[in-house]
């Protein structure tokens, strides 16, 4: 799936109206882990962020600038 980047949550490396495409091809051989990018639905949005701990089977994400979390 293709998702164009809506905040400024993931800058620099993701930045505002970049485009990333997304497999979910890759979860299914492994789980996602620490530092991973994953995309995550938040009510009605698609949202770009980066995986910060994994307890059991939850997992908890936070973007990668600090203003824009």
């Amino acid at each position: 799936m293709r998702y164009k980047i809506a905040d400024k949550s993931m800058e620099p490396r993701f930045r505002e109206g970049d485009y990333v495409v997304v497999s979910k091809l890759n979860y299914l051989f492994r789980k996602p882990k620490i530092k991973d990018v994953v995309v995550v639905k938040h009510e009605r949005q698609f949202l770009l962020k980066r995986i910060i701990r994994v307890s059991s089977d939850k997992y908890f994400v936070q973007g990668d600038n600090k203003k824009y979390n």
